[in-house]
């Protein structure tokens, strides 16, 4: 059961807390305030102590945000579908050279190509899945989880784009992957 921010604010007895990357557009900080909910911004590319042993890091680019989680002695990057520049990465590696969990999203979600460019489609599916394979090599995780990817576009203007997502099974021959009941485990 779906809900927005407001209808978990008007649910809650209790001070929701929320904490959002640092923009140079108070927008988002401002609406959240206007409906209640205190509001932290972290500062980009310094880490963000939530607790004693939780804390985190955002490492924005454009609209987007990479973050890195330290949960106890654990360390997740959480890249979801951010476009890390060389430099990007390489301070993720110099802070963090031993990622326990990446996630990343693993198939289109946007605009690549016109619905009668075959080719377009083909090779953004094909630089897809070389990004994958790229930032996966680079960072070197113990574990890799494909996310958020399972979408079906329905609008008319894009459900041709759902011919070209980018499926597991695709993943599995670039990346050691286990399938056991339809859900995913990757082996070293």
């Amino acid at each position: 059961h779906w809900r927005t921010l407001k209808q978990i604010k008007d649910s809650c007895t209790n001070e929701l807390k929320i904490i959002i990357p640092k923009r140079r557009n108070p927008n988002v900080s401002s609406a959240l305030r206007k409906m209640g909910f205190m509001v932290a911004e972290a500062p980009p590319h310094r880490k963000f102590k939530i607790e004693e042993d939780l804390a985190f890091t955002n490492y924005p680019t454009g609209h987007d945000s990479a973050y890195v989680l330290e949960v106890e002695d654990k360390i997740i990057l959480n890249q979801n579908d951010c476009k890390l520049s060389a430099e990007q990465s390489q301070r993720i590696k110099s802070a963090y050279p031993n990622i326990d969990l990446y996630l990343m999203q693993f198939s289109l979600a946007g605009f690549y190509a016109n619905r009668d460019d075959t080719a377009g489609l083909h090779e953004a599916k094909k630089y897809h899945l070389k990004l994958i394979q790229k930032y996966n090599d680079f960072f070197s995780p113990s574990i890799t989880i494909p996310f958020a990817s399972f979408v079906y576009f329905s609008r008319e203007k894009n459900k041709f784009l759902n011919d070209w997502i980018v499926s597991l099974n695709e993943l599995s021959s670039d990346y050691q992957v286990l399938f056991y009941n339809d859900e995913v485990q990757w082996s070293d």
